[in-house]
């Protein structure tokens, strides 16, 4: 009977696993035919990248970070015309100390393949960014997204005026200085109890 049992849960756990973890991982993305079907963004933006995709706006959680935090970027698109190969999107948080986070990955994790994408389709993906550990003092990190070809060559991002942009800011994320950096070095000055010089 206790041989029995453990090959019946055996065999419970073969059948429930694939549905429960590995079905969703590998799920159809959503592609949707009129913007209101994939929600409405909390940050709306207009950057169009080289004729093939818009950037209609992003959501970013937490609002703000610490050193070593993940943040989660949702991006939402509009396809603008057929595309003959698939592109890569890519994710940073840049600051004057330089690059602080950056995630590169195809759209939908993968799941979406934009060379099969059709003119005025909708959809939206999700990216997941590592804060560096040693990030400095509070700082305010920029939000930057940019689309790849399979060359690595980078698309002209285009904003709402049709100004081509140097860099693809969509937004800032502020960023809490480290523990470790704050207290390396005594301030130079401290001005009551709510502020202090760093050096």
């Amino acid at each position: 009977p206790a041989a029995a049992a453990g090959w019946a849960l055996l065999l419970a756990l073969a059948v429930f696993l694939p549905f429960r973890y590995i079905a969703p991982a590998y799920a159809r993305p959503f592609i949707a035919s009129d913007a209101a079907a994939i929600g409405q963004p909390a940050h709306p933006v207009q950057i169009t990248y080289g004729g093939k995709l818009a950037l209609l706006g992003y959501d970013l959680t937490p609002s703000t970070a610490a050193p070593g935090q993940e943040v989660t970027l949702r991006l939402y698109w509009r396809v603008l015309s057929g595309m003959d190969q698939n592109y890569s999107v890519t994710t940073q948080l840049l600051s004057g100390e330089g690059l602080l986070g950056q995630d590169d990955s195809f759209p939908g994790q993968g799941r979406i393949a934009t060379g099969r994408l059709q003119p005025g389709q909708y959809f939206s993906d999700t990216y997941t960014v590592q804060v560096s550990p040693t990030a400095g003092p509070p700082l305010i990190a920029r939000v930057k997204v940019g689309l790849y070809d399979g060359q690595l060559a980078k698309l002209p991002a285009l904003d709402a005026s049709g100004q081509e942009l140097a860099e693809p800011i969509v937004g800032e994320l502020p960023i809490q200085g480290s523990a470790t950096a704050a207290t390396a070095e005594p301030p130079l000055a401290t001005f009551g109890s709510a502020l202090q010089l760093l050096p």
